[in-house]
């Protein structure tokens, strides 16, 4: 009989170890499947969400707001970054794509989506926000922007946005509109700012 306690004992310690060990397996399996996918939504160097998962995103949010509305989109591109690339090197220019990002997270709410679209061009996807709204995040954006600098290598690069801006019902009734509408915006505000090249310092 004690001989048989032993056993069964024995057996039953191997199956609690064997347990423990498929189940580290599967949260080990479980978690690198869950790096897979937010590799594959998101922008390696901003951690902002990419181009791809932008679209799926802003496809979902145009269904949801051509039904409940509204929803807002700004465009954004970053003026003078060739003239930083040219000037610093690429290690000054990918600080400041990073800073962007940091700045429009802040700026943002966790339900709106803020995406780098590739090279130095970002989207912000603003949920249940009419133009009024939006125009309010794109001041904040801006101030945020005037009061931010990247420093690098001993000196502080100011950051300057032209930020395009349109809402749906509004400008646009679908995503073909809302995109033209919102970059149309975008390349009128750098017209009217008169942005020409070059990267300014600060101090």
């Amino acid at each position: 009989m004690e001989h048989e306690d032993s056993l069964h004992y024995a057996f039953e310690m191997l199956i609690r170890h064997r347990t423990e060990v498929l189940c580290s397996y599967k949260q080990r399996l479980e978690q690198a499947n869950a790096e897979l996918v937010n590799l594959s939504i998101t922008d390696p160097l901003t951690g902002l969400l990419n181009r791809r998962k932008f679209e799926e995103n802003l496809q979902t949010e145009i269904s949801r707001a051509q039904r409940y509305g509204p929803l807002s989109l700004l465009m954004i591109d970053l003026n003078f970054f060739k003239a930083v690339n040219d000037r610093y090197g690429h290690q000054a220019g990918d600080e400041v794509l990073k800073r962007v990002a940091v700045l429009l997270k802040a700026c943002c709410r966790e339900t709106d989506t803020c995406a780098r679209l590739g090279g130095d061009e970002f989207a912000v996807l603003l949920p249940h926000t009419d133009g009024v709204a939006a125009e309010v995040v794109r001041e904040r954006i801006h101030n945020e922007c005037a009061r931010t600098s990247v420093p690098f290598d001993g000196e502080e690069l100011a950051l300057s946005l032209s930020i395009g801006m349109a809402s749906l019902p509004r400008d646009a009734a679908n995503t073909g509109e809302l995109i033209a509408a919102s970059d149309a915006d975008m390349y009128r505000v750098k017209q009217a700012s008169r942005v020409e090249a070059g990267f300014r310092r600060v101090g």
